[in-house]
C-alpha cells in the first residue's frame, strides 16, 4: 500500500499510539492474515473459551477467514456517528501483531463514551502488554479524542484481564448479564475508567501521530497542535 494512498483515502493507516513497550496501529491487511494464521486455535484454550464469544474457537480455516472479514467490515460500515477502531499491538522491536483492542462507540462527538476489548496470543501474555495497550488506548480517546469515559466488560474469572484493567486505573463498575463463548449466560463484570481518573494517571510516555487527519471519521472537530509527543 503507497504512503499516499493510506493518507489521503484511509487516514487511520497513519494513526499512530506509542509508548516505550508498544505501538498501537491499524494493521495492513497482509499483517492481519499473518495474525490470523499465528492466532488460529491459540487465543484462548478450550477451558477458557468462555472469556470471550465464540470466534476464538472457530476452526481453520473458518477463523482466519472470519477475523479478515470482521476488519473489513468495520472499515466498511465506519461512519462518524457509529464506529469500531480495532488496532494491533505490536511491541516494541517486533514487526507483526501480537493481539488487538478496539474501542468502539455511538455519536461519540455528543457522548464522548466508547467501550473497549483486547486480547493477545499465548505467548505474549504476562508480559504486561495488555495494562499498557489499555494505556496507550486510553491516552488516545482522553488526549487525543477528549472523551469522558471508556468501559469494558471483563469475564469474573478472568484474572489476567481484570489485572490489566485494574493497573490501568479501570474500576468495578457492577455487573452486566453476558453469553459467553461456551453460548451460557453469565454476570460480567464491567470496569469504568472516567476522564478524572486517568488525568491522575496521565503518562508523559505515550504519543500521538497521525490523528490530525482522523478527526473526521471520528466525528470530533480539528484542533492546532492535535499530534501529541510526550510533554
Amino acid at each position: 500500500m503507497m504512503q499516499g494512498m493510506a493518507s489521503t483515502a484511509w487516514p487511520l493507516f497513519e494513526l499512530r499510539v506509542t509508548t516505550p513497550q508498544l505501538t498501537l496501529r491499524l494493521p495492513t491487511d497482509a499483517e492481519l492474515m499473518r495474525l490470523a494464521d499465528r492466532a488460529a486455535g491459540r487465543v484462548l484454550p478450550p477451558e477458557q473459551a468462555i472469556f470471550m464469544t465464540e470466534w476464538t474457537q472457530l476452526p481453520s480455516p473458518r477463523f482466519e477467514r472470519n477475523l479478515m472479514q470482521f476488519h473489513w467490515r468495520l472499515r466498511a460500515d465506519w461512519t462518524p456517528a457509529r464506529w469500531w477502531l480495532a488496532l494491533g499491538i505490536y511491541p516494541t522491536g517486533e514487526e507483526d501483531a501480537v493481539g488487538g483492542i478496539d474501542a468502539t462507540t455511538e455519536q461519540f462527538a455528543r457522548t464522548r463514551a466508547a467501550t473497549s476489548g483486547w486480547w493477545l496470543l499465548q505467548e505474549w501474555r504476562g508480559r504486561g502488554l495488555g495494562r499498557e495497550a489499555l494505556a496507550a488506548l486510553a491516552h488516545l480517546l482522553f488526549d487525543g479524542l477528549d472523551a469522558h469515559e471508556v468501559r469494558a466488560i471483563v469475564h469474573p474469572d478472568n484474572a489476567a484481564s481484570l489485572g490489566a484493567a485494574r493497573a490501568a486505573g479501570f474500576i468495578h463498575d457492577g455487573t452486566e448479564r453476558s453469553i459467553g463463548g461456551d453460548g451460557v449466560a453469565y454476570d460480567a463484570v464491567r470496569v469504568l475508567l472516567r476522564r478524572d481518573g486517568w488525568t491522575q494517571r496521565r503518562r508523559a510516555d505515550i504519543a500521538i501521530a497521525g490523528l490530525d487527519g482522523c478527526r473526521e471519521l471520528f466525528g470530533v472537530r480539528s484542533r492546532a497542535g492535535s499530534d501529541r509527543r510526550p510533554f
